[in-house]
């Protein structure tokens, strides 16, 4: 993805500012031109999956693995709609910070 992720999630105490660049794997030279056609759709899931979660579940290894899956799921879904494929086999955590 061109630019990173920057969402707030509720926590325990307070709020956290999460940040989260992601990669995503796609196969085949024309997946890819249509994948590029849609970044504003993808962009936009993306950021309504990661905003859905908290704190509390980010801060785990068995949390961030479930927002990936979930992430991939609602993007295969949106993609499914609009390009009638889902286009995108793997969604990647390149990096990921919460403050």
């Amino acid at each position: 993805m061109p630019r990173p992720f920057v969402f707030i999630v509720p926590g325990d105490a307070r709020e956290r500012t999460v940040q989260i660049k992601v990669q995503l794997m796609v196969r085949g030279e024309d997946n890819e031109e249509l994948t590029k056609r849609h970044i504003p759709l993808i962009e936009g899931t993306l950021h309504q999956v990661f905003s859905s979660s908290t704190a509390e579940e980010l801060k785990t290894a068995n949390g961030k693995e479930k927002l990936r899956e979930l992430a991939l799921r609602e993007l295969q879904s949106a993609l499914t709609k609009v390009a009638g494929k889902g286009l995108v086999e793997q969604v990647l955590f390149t990096s990921m910070v919460m403050q």
